[in-house]
C-alpha cells in the first residue's frame, strides 16, 4: 500500500506460483449487499491480516457469470480402484511386442491449475478439467541375449542391471520431475529430446 493524492493506493503484486500454504494467495468472498441491488454480488478479503486480493476480487460489488458448455461432459471418476491395481495385467502379449495393453486402475479429473498446457486463457477455453488416468502394463525395459548357448554354460545368465520399478508418462513419453515447483507441489513435464 502507498500514499499517493493524499489516499492510500493498493498496487497489486506480480501472480506468483499457487502455494496452498501462503496465506497472501487466500481469499475469503462473502455476499455484498448493496441497496439497490438484487444479491447476487460479492466482495472478497485477504486471509492475511496485511494482505490485500487482487483488485478485480477487491471491488465490491463484482458479479460471476456461469455458463456450461454444450460438448461439457464429465464422467465417473472413482480415483484407484484398488481390486484392479492388485491383479496384474495379461502376460500373453507377443515377444515382437515391446509392452502388454494398458489396464485402467483408476481415473480422476484435475482442475486445469494444476496443469501447465500452454497459455492459461487456451487452457480455460479447452477445459475446466483434465482428466487423468493410472496404467498398468507389462513392458520390455531390458534385452540380453545368451550370446555363450551352447557352449556348455547355456541353462544360466548372469545379470547386473538396475531397471526402474514405476515411471511417469505424459502423452506416452517419460516424463521429467521439476525440482523448481515449490514444496507442495512438482510439475512433470516432458524431457528435451525424449
Amino acid at each position: 500500500m502507498t500514499t499517493c493524492c493524499f489516499c492510500q493506493c493498493i498496487k497489486d503484486v506480480k501472480p506468483r506460483p499457487f502455494d496452498p500454504n501462503d496465506i497472501y494467495l487466500q481469499f475469503e468472498v462473502f455476499p455484498y449487499e448493496a441497496a439497490c441491488s438484487s444479491g447476487g454480488m460479492f466482495v472478497a478479503k485477504s486471509v492475511a491480516p496485511d494482505g490485500f486480493p487482487p483488485y478485480f476480487l477487491r471491488r465490491k460489488g463484482w458479479e460471476i457469470y456461469t455458463k456450461t458448455p454444450k460438448t461439457y461432459e464429465l464422467g465417473e471418476a472413482l480415483g484407484a480402484d484398488i481390486s484392479l491395481r492388485a491383479r496384474l495385467p495379461e502376460f500373453g502379449f507377443p515377444v515382437s511386442k515391446q509392452e502388454s495393453e494398458g489396464v485402467v486402475v483408476g481415473k480422476w479429473y484435475c482442475p486445469f491449475m494444476f496443469v501447465k498446457d500452454g497459455p492459461l486463457r487456451d487452457q480455460m477455453k479447452n477445459s475446466m478439467f483434465y482428466e487423468m488416468t493410472l496404467e498398468q502394463r507389462w513392458e520390455n525395459i531390458f534385452t540380453c541375449e545368451n550370446n555363450s548357448y551352447g557352449q556348455g554354460n547355456g541353462s544360466s545368465v548372469s545379470l547386473e542391471v538396475e531397471v526402474h520399478r514405476e515411471m511417469v508418462t505424459v502423452g506416452g513419453r517419460e516424463a521429467v520431475w521439476d525440482e523448481n515447483c515449490g514444496v507442495l507441489m512438482g510439475w512433470f513435464g516432458l524431457g528435451s529430446g525424449k
